[in-house]
């Protein structure tokens, strides 16, 4: 129990870490996929099903996730063609 702890302190520590420098449009998928295994471990450990609330607030969280993503490439883009540089 103490070696899973570790475990999941540092892989927290490294998702922050990854958060901070990395870009959102490639660190989004991982932070969602965070949201997968929570549903699939509560299904096979707990037998447990989300109602539809809970769907509804994890919809509410990837659409406002992929919108930011969206805005934020088209803000880069934009910052790129203002600036006369070619888009990553």
């Amino acid at each position: 129990l103490a070696l899973a702890a570790c475990f999941l302190s540092s892989g927290y520590l490294c998702m922050v870490a990854t958060l901070r420098l990395g870009d959102l449009t490639g660190t989004a998928p991982f932070r969602y996929s965070v949201m997968i295994f929570a549903i699939l471990s509560g299904i096979l450990v707990f037998g447990e099903y989300p109602d539809w609330i809970a769907v509804t607030g994890m919809v509410l969280i990837v659409v406002c996730g992929l919108y930011a993503a969206h805005r934020e490439a088209l803000r880069s883009r934009a910052l790129s063609d203002s600036a006369g540089m070619p888009a990553p």
